[in-house]
């Protein structure tokens, strides 16, 4: 989980008595930005923490507020379809980081485009089928909606056998025939 909890911030959740939920969220968000990466930020959509933390995406809205309220994150937006940028100011203090809102947008848009060069595309060609194959397929079909298997009754020896007319024995006399 994390590596390193820093005596600021544990100080900070005590004093603040951050509640369990927002503790998680915050583990989480330092555990994607700090200590995989070794930033004094991270970026990630409130859907994506609802679902690693099995929880509603309200209940993170609830949780992120009480973190910023209590100082231990900050929130940059980004805009209407953007995640926001979730920025550490304890361990900027740490570690004597001074970066403008502007400079964080830009540093994430520049890890996004790397991102998005990484992806790989693969296409995968679909053959026609050969004519034998088609041949088969047909067969096939053609069996599925054949009738030519199913019993045949005489309708209306089943019809009296039903109505109760003429007894089971009979009916399967008749059937014989």
């Amino acid at each position: 989980m994390i590596d390193v909890l820093y005596k600021e911030e544990v100080d900070i959740l005590n004093a603040k008595r951050i509640k369990n939920l927002a503790f998680r969220v915050y583990i989480t968000l330092r555990k994607r930005g700090y200590n995989f990466l070794k930033r004094v930020f991270c970026f990630v959509g409130q859907k994506s923490l609802a679902d690693e933390l099995g929880v509603s995406i309200r209940a993170i809205q609830m949780a992120l507020n009480e973190l910023i309220n209590a100082g231990l994150i900050k929130r940059i937006r980004r805009g209407l379809t953007k995640v926001n940028i979730y920025v550490f100011p304890l361990l900027e203090r740490l570690f004597g980081i001074q970066k403008t809102d502007k400079e964080y947008k830009e540093e994430v848009e520049k890890i996004e485009r790397k991102e998005e060069t990484k992806v790989e595309v693969t296409t995968t060609t679909i053959e026609k089928p050969t004519k034998k194959e088609k041949k088969q397929q047909k067969q096939i079909k053609n069996y599925f909606n054949s009738y030519g298997g199913q019993r045949k009754y005489d309708i209306k020896a089943l019809e009296q056998a039903l109505l109760g007319k003429i007894s089971y024995e009979e009916f399967m006399e008749l059937q014989k025939r």
